[in-house]
């Protein structure tokens, strides 16, 4: 298959400190400011759980879902990391925006960088049980079946058969 599948990701920094909401339930807020918004991308098309793509020998697809593990998140300015999170987090069709990461208010000139998947030591001994119910991790089912360690990117979806009328 010729075409690749691109993350096409954009960040939007927002340097607040100001609580904005005043009837917050949660004791712990997340103090993450950084937006790490992502696309995915067919060739120069968007995907979309209900979009039908056709590859270069004319078979249909869908693409259900998507996600991909980032095991990191900095931020260079001037060859120095300013700042940093090494919290594994997931980017997928249903989880396309989140908070990140969180870099104290000022000016900066720099660059993002994302660490796609876990070393092999990390993502071997990564334990799944040591994570909340809610964990982004947890709900993206990216833990292997063998328990061995984490799936890297998870590409889920359907072929349709071009023999069947019915598909």
């Amino acid at each position: 298959m010729k075409k690749i599948f691109g993350l096409l990701a954009l960040s939007l920094l927002i340097s607040c400190e100001d609580d904005i909401s005043t009837n917050n339930p949660d004791p712990n807020p997340n103090e993450d400011n950084v937006l790490l918004a992502s696309s995915f991308l067919y060739g120069n098309v968007g995907i979309n759980p209900d979009s039908m793509l056709v590859n270069n020998l004319g078979y249909a697809f869908f693409v259900t879902d998507m996600s991909l593990v980032f095991s990191s998140i900095y931020f260079v300015e001037g060859g120095d990391s300013v700042a940093g999170s090494t919290d594994p987090f997931v980017v997928s069709l249903g989880s396309f925006d989140q908070f990140v990461l969180k870099l104290l208010p000022g000016g900066y000139s720099g660059d993002y960088r994302l660490e796609l998947g876990m070393d092999s030591l990390t993502g071997a001994t990564f334990d799944p049980a040591a994570l909340p119910a809610n964990d982004p991790l947890i709900e993206a089912d990216v833990f292997r079946l063998d328990g061995t360690g984490i799936d890297q990117i998870i590409i889920k979806g359907r072929m349709i058969d071009p023999t069947d009328p019915l598909d």
